[in-house]
């Protein structure tokens, strides 16, 4: 099967078994911990720039 997007192609194999849903969720809470990993980190490093500037609010 072919998507009919504009600006998107793909290609879906029908004769290919969809993954299992436990693996799917696995999948999906794997990249929201790393998601929130990220923001944490980011949030951490202004922070610091906060504190290096002497507490001017980056906006």
């Amino acid at each position: 099967m072919y998507g009919t997007t504009p600006g998107f192609h793909s290609a879906t194999p029908l004769d290919t078994p969809a993954p299992a849903l436990r693996e799917v969720l696995q999948q999906a809470e794997a990249l929201d911990q790393q998601q929130a990993q990220a923001l944490m980190q980011f949030q951490q490093a202004r922070e610091q720039m906060e504190r290096s500037q002497g507490g001017q609010m980056m906006q």
